[in-house]
């Protein structure tokens, strides 16, 4: 990444269909005037850059990086590309190395190490030279070939997705027998290297604290059952997890490094 004392850098978030529409644009429509521009719009100048990611509006607050733009076009009010609909907008360009796919990362404010809340209302956010780069290689690192996820062959956008993923291709996971899959904790119960344990199905590994599950663990047991614990996981943010259960995966490491499930 060259540099440039003078450059702005920007997250701009849409929702996944909005950013597969005009992947290149930054823009808005609700409520705004030809005459005056959206708060912010007029200060992305040329040679500025932004990395793009979508949101969710579902369960959980999935954050998927579409691509990485450097600013060709300053704010202009016109028309949309596709359609009759105008907004103010802002034209990039793909700047150096671009994702594949929407890539899965775990939520913004603590790949960048904040605690206030990146985004209330706005569009996109202004951050450092030093967290664009720390988010680029964060996507970087994280993206694997679509073509190793099980049925899918893209990246989950949800748990029943990653339920699929599992239930589909779960002895290439390294697991030897699905027992019975539930809607209630804990998801699964499967036999892996002959040890019969349950498996609860979370994209982010947080959400086992955040659906209150370590409450129904007692040492790392189910306590109805005395049956051990793990953690599947697409992305696994956080850590405190494995001290509730025997393990926690995060499936995406193991496709990536193309490994198997182990006890």
């Amino acid at each position: 990444m060259s540099e440039n004392e003078n450059r702005n850098y920007y997250i701009v978030k849409h929702d996944l269909p909005s950013l597969e529409s005009y992947p290149n644009l930054i823009w808005r429509k609700t409520g705004v005037k030809p005459d005056v521009a959206p708060r912010g719009f007029n200060k992305v100048g040329l040679g500025d850059r932004w990395i793009s990611f979508a949101y969710t509006t579902g369960y959980e607050p999935i954050s998927q990086v579409t691509g990485i733009y450097e600013c060709i076009e300053k704010a202009r009010y016109g028309r949309l590309p596709y359609g009759s609909a105008k907004a103010w907008m802002i034209k990039g360009k793909h700047f150096e190395k671009q994702p594949k796919r929407p890539v899965s990362i775990p939520p913004l404010n603590d790949v960048l190490q904040r605690e206030k809340k990146l985004f209330a209302r706005t569009t996109f956010v202004k951050i450092s030279a030093k967290e664009f780069q720390l988010l680029a290689d964060t996507v970087f690192r994280r993206e694997l070939d679509p073509k190793s996820i099980p049925l899918l062959q893209r990246e989950p956008i949800c748990e029943q997705e990653l339920l699929g993923i599992v239930a589909f291709g779960y002895e290439r996971l390294g697991i030897d027998k699905i027992s019975s899959i539930q809607k209630y904790f804990p998801d699964m119960l499967v036999e892996i290297q002959g040890k019969e344990l349950y498996l609860e199905l979370e994209y982010f590994s947080s959400g086992f604290f955040k659906h209150k599950h370590h409450e129904r663990v007692q040492n790392r047991m189910y306590a109805t059952s005395g049956i051990p614990v793990a953690v599947l996981c697409w992305v696994d943010d956080e850590p405190r997890v494995r001290d509730e259960v025997h393990k926690v995966f995060e499936l995406q490491s193991l496709l990536r490094d193309v490994k198997k499930i182990t006890w």
